[in-house]
């Protein structure tokens, strides 16, 4: 039936019955989703309106799907029946997207009065929202439809301040535009208009933005700094950086006494460090630093410091970048913000060989408590000095300590690499730690769990192999019974045999995430498999194949990526599996075989064409970076041309410097997992056959 080819479904099916006198109820729900599939809808819907009268435990799944089907055939009258059927005339949030599909076909039907009523009982539980976003826009042109233009320009202006979805925006601005022509557009205040180009800016609808910006500086304000302010940091998020360095310059000439311009400066500051200029980088974080911009608040002293240390290390200027953490040390008043800065100059100093410097830095931070990330990461860099300066028993203790604490962390998995040093194996044994282990529960589902409609409804779903409706089943359960811990296995296992793996993670994560920080006992057999899964595994193998490298690693970069969602959609408008950009697939398509399909969203996220473009990017930057998996992911957050800057300035020393250097956060954060990813994958199927 997967394949499409549901005759032949049908057949088998009617064979498996035949000795059957009763056909069982499992078989009666698969009949019914293969004469839909086969569009054999009038059968189809015969058998749901069956089951949701004969079988109690199945009323809601088969009124659904009888609200789903007469929705696709435009059955207006039939849809909104069964919607009262299956809410009882007080629908819930769960119908929120069959309320808005009804109101829409009832609107096409020419049943205003209808559709109005189910748009308005969508806003009632939602007022905010993708949801309310469409039940406004079919109220709207209900409005526009019956004449009352006053009225559904109203409500697409409401829908414009209110959306939640920005091609909703982009939908309701239209619409209004159309009614009033481009001069009759009604206009915001400077409020409304600052939060509309923030939002916008938020979900890179950056074009639309200084559309937004430009109305703003034509409805006669006098508040155009305040619009050339937005603008510079619209052109700055946007990647425009010829045009956003233009604009900070125009700023700085129009209004050379503003109290924002010390703002300006640190954003063509930051447009310096993008573009890796490492002179520009000097003079222009130099003169916030040291004052010579006037008005320059501490907080931007500071955050000028910060990058400005961080960038002057990770391209090699160590000495500099230290001269940089000592005074900003001595400014920094925040307990959190002192120990980001001990740890980074602690790894600077080791970087330029001061081991004294590095270790009274580093033992500082500890004495500090640190929590999240620099609490492993204290003790790896402490781990470090004490190697470089000779302790290896004291060494190889911090690092096992490490290891013990936080065994499937990206530094536990660092120590243990530390741990099997040449240098320290005389003291090492093994290379092991002997780690305490937490020991997983046994899981049992409640008695209410058990007796639920919805668990008997996803158990028959299952058996008749419609396994995502089942998984959707138990995950709508589950949201009813969080603290339920069999149930939350049970969905994650549920969910990853559907193929949605992206949610299943998440249900492990959520549910059981302490058995993901240290060993336990009686783990279930497939636990780790939940959590870091090997989806699409045919195309990805094949593109790793076609290329030479790794699955292993491929799989790492996918679950950091999108999360192993085919469908995936970044805010920038990367696509897919290994979140591919419209130019990467132009580029790297024709080579690859797949074509050019940088114009079609649907070919660039099928499994196999997202693979093979992703596998050949990666395989590019593998022999750029002589192998190595950090440079690699780098190149994926922040561009290859930084990341190639980093990685030669760290030339002679190891991996984990250079990820520590990175003077990103967010690209930071990205290479870690997926170093971690590729590490945690190694030790789960290395030794596997593919």
């Amino acid at each position: 039936m997967n394949n499409g080819e549901f005759s032949h479904a049908l057949a088998a099916l009617q064979r498996a019955l035949t000795d059957e006198p009763d056909e069982p109820i499992e078989a009666r729900l698969l009949r019914a989703q293969i004469l839909n599939n086969s569009g054999r809808v009038e059968e189809s819907e015969a058998l749901w309106s069956s089951l949701a009268d004969e079988e109690p435990v199945l009323r809601s799944f088969a009124l659904s799907r009888l609200v789903d089907s007469t929705v696709t055939r435009s059955a207006a009258g039939l849809a909104d029946d069964y919607l009262t059927a299956l809410t009882n005339g007080r629908p819930a949030r769960s119908n929120l997207d069959l309320l808005v599909a009804v109101g829409d076909i009832l609107r096409e039907a020419r049943r205003p009065s209808r559709a109005e009523t189910r748009y308005q009982e969508a806003l009632r539980l939602a007022r905010t929202g993708p949801v309310a976003d469409r039940a406004r826009l079919g109220l709207a042109t209900i409005y526009k439809e019956a004449g009352d233009i006053d009225r559904a320009l109203l409500l697409y202006r409401n829908t414009q301040l209110q959306f939640r979805s920005a091609a909703v925006f982009v939908e309701a601005r239209g619409a209004a535009r159309r009614l009033t022509g481009a001069q009759g557009m009604p206009t915001f205040d400077r409020n409304q208009y600052r939060d509309l180009v923030r939002r916008l800016r938020r979900t890179a609808r950056y074009r639309i933005a200084l559309e937004l910006l430009d109305e703003w500086a034509e409805s006669g304000t006098a508040e155009l700094d305040q619009i050339d302010l937005e603008r510079i940091e619209t052109l700055y998020a946007m990647r425009s950086n010829d045009e956003a360095i233009k604009a900070c310059a125009a700023f700085s000439r129009n209004y050379p006494s503003h109290g924002q311009l010390p703002r300006v400066h640190l954003i063509r500051f930051r447009l310096a460090v993008r573009l890796g200029r490492t002179d520009e980088v000097r003079a222009l974080g130099g003169n916030l630093w040291t004052g010579t911009v006037p008005g320059t608040p501490p907080g931007i002293k500071r955050d000028t410091g910060t990058l400005l240390a961080a960038y002057l290390v990770a391209v090699g200027l160590v000495d500099e970048g230290l001269d940089v953490y000592r005074e900003l040390f001595r400014i920094t008043q925040n307990a959190g913000d002192q120990r980001t800065v001990l740890w980074r100059a602690g790894i600077a100093a080791l970087q330029s060989g001061q081991l004294e410097r590095a270790e009274t830095n580093l033992r500082g931070l500890v004495r500090r408590r640190p929590t999240g990330e620099l609490a492993p990461a204290a003790l790896y860099w402490l781990g470090i000095v004490e190697q470089r300066l000779g302790r290896v028993a004291t060494a190889v203790d911090t690092f096992r300590s490490l290891t013990t604490r936080y065994p499937y962390h990206y530094y536990g998995v660092r120590g243990l690499e530390r741990l099997r040093d040449e240098t320290l194996a005389g003291s090492s044994g093994d290379g092991s730690s002997p780690r305490s282990r937490l020991s997983f529960p046994e899981l049992k589902l409640t008695r209410a769990t058990v007796d639920a409609p919805e668990l008997q409804a996803a158990t028959l779903l299952a058996r008749a192999g419609l396994s995502l409706d089942a998984a959707d089943t138990a995950w709508a359960l589950l949201q009813q019974r969080s603290h339920d811990r069999g149930l939350a296995f049970l969905t994650a296992m549920a969910l990853a045999t559907a193929g949605d793996y992206a949610r299943a993670s998440r249900v492990v994560t959520n549910h059981f995430g302490e058995f993901l920080l240290r060993p336990a006992g009686n783990l279930p057999k497939n636990f780790w498999q939940l959590v870091y899964p090997r989806p699409f595994r045919s195309e990805v193998e094949a593109a790793a194949e076609a290329n030479g490298m790794d699955p292993l690693m491929l799989y790492a970069i996918m679950r950091q990526e999108s999360r192993f969602d085919p469908s995936a959609r970044s805010a920038v408008g990367a696509l897919g599996l290994f979140q591919i950009m419209p130019a990467t697939a132009a580029a790297i398509g024709p080579l690859v075989g797949v074509g050019n399909v940088s114009n079609d969203e649907s070919a660039m996220i099928e499994p196999s064409v997202n693979a093979a473009i992703g596998a050949a990017l990666a395989s590019r930057l593998l022999t750029m970076f002589d192998g190595h998996l950090a440079p690699v992911a780098a190149s994926y957050n922040a561009g290859e041309d930084l990341a190639r800057v980093w990685w030669t300035a760290v030339d002679g020393l190891r991996e984990d410097y250079f990820v520590d250097a990175i003077p990103y956060s967010e690209t930071r954060r990205f290479v870690r997992e997926v170093l971690t990813n590729h590490a945690s994958y190694r030790r789960l199927y290395a030794n596997s056959t593919p």
